[in-house]
């Protein structure tokens, strides 16, 4: 196909963008399809003229739902957009983004992170409880958490730990563990035996 090269600036910034390769496109270069793997900011197919078939295509799913809403939508868009108009600031983003839902990164922390508020003895009370409620993906976690301080506490306890603090942290783990969700059994196990070498340690 042939392109003519026009000089549109794209409507997102994006990182990674690619309009330094502009210069190198020049008109009348001939196409047979264009491919956009990654569209990202779209810098390069905004600023042709395609006069074939053309494929666009991202991994972000809001990135392509804007663009969406760009062809079919465009006024409906503008307006939603112009309420933004005077917060275009640090401020006003983290807010809008801290509203984001089905984010699975910050749906896992806040699944798994305490509530540093509480006494110390409720706060340990509540893993117990809240285990047996949590996502796969958060019981993992937890499971690798207690692994790993169950490792560090029979290897390298902290030099104001005795043998029955220490001990009492293996009960306590080991009851959260019990009442997670069944996961992985290689992890399963491999915390068991955690949990019987830091015992025969003490012994």
């Amino acid at each position: 196909m042939n392109l003519t090269i026009s000089n549109v600036v794209p409507p997102l910034r994006w990182a990674g963008g690619k309009i330094w390769l502009l210069r190198y496109l020049k008109a009348n270069h001939n196409f047979n399809n264009y491919h956009e793997p990654f569209l990202g900011g779209g810098a390069i197919f905004i600023n042709v003229t395609p006069h074939h078939n053309v494929y666009l295509n991202d991994s972000n799913s809001e990135l392509i739902n804007f663009y969406t809403q760009v062809k079919d939508n465009i006024e409906s868009l503008i307006s939603y957009l112009k309420k933004y108009e005077n917060k275009n600031n640090k401020d006003d983003y983290y807010k809008i983004r801290s509203r984001r839902v089905n984010d699975p990164i910050k749906a896992l922390v806040e699944e798994v992170t305490d509530d540093k508020t509480l006494p110390k003895f409720e706060r340990k009370q509540r893993q117990i409880d809240h285990a047996k409620e949590l996502t796969g993906g958060a019981a993992l976690i937890k499971l690798g958490d207690k692994i790993s301080n169950v490792t560090d506490i029979t290897n390298t306890p902290p030099t104001n730990w005795g043998s029955n603090r220490r001990l009492e942290y293996f009960e306590w783990a080991e009851e959260v563990i019990n009442n997670c969700p069944k996961v992985n059994t290689s992890l399963e196990k491999y915390f068991k035996d955690s949990i019987q070498k830091g015992r025969e340690k003490l012994q």
